[in-house]
């Protein structure tokens, strides 16, 4: 052992001392990793060039809706390299939202689509500031919002400006509960739902003080509902019931942390309000017959959905009633009641179908076909189904086949049905690397997208595993399918799932891919303009609606954002990509695109990976 020490303390002073200890494999680590981030930072500058060119080209264009949503883009992608910068374009496009609901004429006969284009912008614009700062999506949804209709509302309705408003609300308590709480209780009237507890919950979770008024504030709106006619309000005394009688059990074992941070408030209304919160909830859950006509929210509600909401409520409070019993001995009899009423009702009518649950689950497949054979006849041909997955589940694909064909009445489901066969056993080929059977099945795919998709899923599988040969071969395959081009928009996104499965392998194809692609979307777009409003209004005023939703556009919008991966490797040839677009619009888009994929945290995270295998290629 102790030469073992002198050995090593020699070879460590030999290394100290030599003039090699500079190329040691840590120091070329070091130096390389600098040269890397180098690299980085030269192109984060030039995709912050393209937000620059993006933002300033913007001004040319005619449709505010495409300003407003290129400046949106470019404050969300700034906020975390110039907050100041970022602020600024929000509060820019604040103004431009203004404008444009304010221009809207309530006698133009396109009025209505004016206003659905302007509340998207207005709703993409809150999502956006709210995830920076939530004060200033507060301030862009009061100076943008719009005179109320509610007189008209129906009672149980939602309002969504209030809704919105309890949503920011639990942003802003991190910084401010006492302005959340504010918030909260001007709303509550207004959107009593869902948002209301994620609001206490928030409030809980930071000053337990506030927590607590605001649940008294929640009670004493529960007071003043009607929750037969209003379910949104059902659901916030259910769930108050059932998070405070699990605080309740966790507090008298002491035991169930766990279930003490499932479930909130922590903070209990106490006793008495527990036992008026049973006695609110009562009629809702005893209510089984006089909704025939209940309407909720501008919806006819019959009577058997409206017994099976009120059971389904009925049956999250079943694990409390030891609790309930304590607290309310007489509503917890008449609950009692009802769900043994309920039980019965339910084992008359699908007795029969809990034996197949049971059969599906632990029987015999000859057992099952046979209890299926009994089932209502428009039953039968789901249960076949599960039949048939039970057979491929058990390795006996042959009589999985023979289920569906024999057992199938309708001839378009059962087609349906057989192709989901298929790619099953292509998934299972693909978990046994077995290309032979993966080969053998392809063919039986209708579409050559989902025979692209398989290849591409093979082929990244083989890269897992290092199997770089059978990689590039299965991606050859794939390329080959597609042709020199796409011919539907399922196979133009194929096109750009090859470009990313090639990122890394052989980055120069995945370029060619794209670059292809906006040739053809080039193309594409000045058909569109011919073909506008004869399907689909891609262009207005001469000027294509590049954040429309419509097919197109997101194509272009995916494509550019796989040039950011490549772009690592390659800055100049991305952009030179996005320079062959012909409209200003889609370029000024692509820009856009490309840069969030290119300064993205996860883009970061594959920088050296990336840019390595580019060099290497």
């Amino acid at each position: 052992m102790l030469l073992g020490k002198v050995f090593v303390s020699l070879l460590l002073s030999q290394l100290v001392s030599s003039p090699l200890a500079a190329q040691s494999p840590l120091s070329k680590q070091t130096t390389k990793s600098e040269e890397q981030a180098k690299v980085r930072q030269e192109i984060e500058k030039r995709a912050l060039a393209l937000v620059d060119e993006a933002i300033e080209g913007a001004k040319s264009l005619k449709l505010p809706e495409n300003r407003i949503r290129i400046q949106l883009n470019a404050a969300n992608l700034l906020w975390l390299r110039n907050e100041a910068r970022a602020r600024a374009l929000f509060k820019e496009a604040t103004e431009y939202i203004r404008e444009l609901l304010g221009e809207i004429d309530p006698a133009d006969p396109l009025q209505s689509v004016q206003l659905t284009v302007a509340n998207w912008l207005r709703s993409e614009a809150i999502q956006m500031i709210s995830q920076h700062d939530a004060k200033l999506a507060l301030d862009f949804l009061r100076a943008t919002r719009q005179p109320s209709h509610s007189a008209g509302r129906y009672y149980g309705s939602i309002d969504p400006e209030a809704q919105l408003e309890i949503r920011l609300a639990a942003q802003i308590a991190n910084k401010d509960p006492e302005e959340a709480l504010r918030m909260g209780e001007e709303n509550l009237s207004k959107a009593f739902d869902h948002e209301v507890m994620n609001l206490l919950n928030k409030l809980q979770s930071i000053d337990k003080s506030v927590a607590a008024r605001f649940q008294t504030a929640i009670l004493n709106q529960l007071r003043n509902e009607d929750l037969v006619k209003n379910p949104s309000a059902g659901s916030v005394a259910l769930w108050m019931l059932r998070s405070s009688l699990q605080s309740l059990r966790a507090r008298a074992t002491q035991t169930d942390t766990q279930a003490i941070t499932e479930f909130q408030p922590q903070v209990s209304p106490g006793e008495d309000n527990l036992k008026e919160l049973i006695g609110i909830l009562l009629p809702l859950l005893l209510n089984n017959t006089q909704a025939a006509s209940l309407q909720y929210r501008g919806y006819v509600i019959n009577s058997r959905v409206y017994i099976g909401y009120s059971m389904d409520m009925l049956r999250q409070l079943q694990p409390f009633m030891a609790e309930i019993e304590k607290l309310a001995p007489m509503q917890a009899t008449a609950l009692c009641k009802a769900w043994a009423q309920f039980e019965k009702n339910n084992e008359a009518v699908n007795g029969p179908m809990g034996k197949i649950r049971e059969l599906l689950q632990s029987g015999t497949l000859d057992e099952l076909l046979e209890s299926i054979s009994k089932a209502p006849a428009d039953m039968r041909d789901n249960l076949y189904q599960q039949a048939a997955w039970k057979a491929m589940n058990q390795g006996d694909t042959e009589r999985a086949y023979q289920i569906l064909n024999e057992k199938i009445s309708d001839p378009m489901a059962r087609n349906q049905m057989l192709l989901n066969l298929d790619r099953q056993k292509l998934t299972r080929a693909g978990e046994r690397a077995n290309l032979d059977e993966m080969r053998r099945l392809l063919p039986r795919l209708p579409s050559i997208e989902d025979r692209i998709n398989v290849l591409i899923e093979f082929a990244t599988s083989a890269l897992e595993q290092k199997d770089r040969a059978t990689a590039l071969q299965l991606f050859s395959e794939a390329q080959l399918l597609m042709g020199n081009k796409a011919q539907s928009y399922s196979q133009l996104y194929a096109q750009i799932r090859l470009a990313q499965a090639l990122r890394k392998i052989d980055p120069a194809r995945g370029f060619a891919i794209i670059e292809a692609l906006v040739a053809q979307f080039n193309e594409l777009a000045a058909a569109a303009a011919v073909m506008n409003g004869f399907d689909v209004q891609y262009f207005k005023d001469g000027e294509m609606v590049v954040y429309g939703g419509n097919q197109l556009v997101q194509v272009l919008q995916q494509a550019a954002r796989e040039l950011g991966p490549l772009a690592r490797g390659n800055f100049d040839r991305a952009a030179q990509i996005v320079e062959q677009l012909q409209l200003n619009e889609a370029r000024l888009t692509a820009c856009l695109a490309l840069s969030e994929s290119v300064l993205s945290t996860e883009s970061s995270n594959e920088d050296s990976d990336d840019a390595e295998t580019e060099s290497n290629n």
